[in-house]
């Protein structure tokens, strides 16, 4: 389950389009019976372009880059004789 922070910064705003920075720091938290987490990462640049003034409609670009780093943890169990 990754919990993250979300932060948007945009720029360049103006009536038919704006720019976006997005920023996505993490860290996923195992939930099943073996151990995953790690830390995640995403990043974008957007472009978000506006069709018509009154319409509404708008078309958005995005590149970003997502990183996440999980690791395996198993558990075992020992049994004395």
């Amino acid at each position: 389950m990754p919990i993250f922070a979300d932060a948007s910064y945009s720029f360049g705003v103006s009536r038919t389009r704006t720019f976006f920075i997005n920023l996505k720091p993490g860290y996923s938290i195992s939930v099943e019976s073996v151990d995953h987490s790690g830390v995640k990462l995403e990043t974008a640049i957007s472009h978000e372009l506006r069709v018509g003034r009154r319409s509404g409609l708008s078309y958005g670009f995005a590149l970003g880059y997502n990183y996440q780093e999980l690791n395996n943890v198993e558990q075992t169990e020992l049994e004395h004789i």
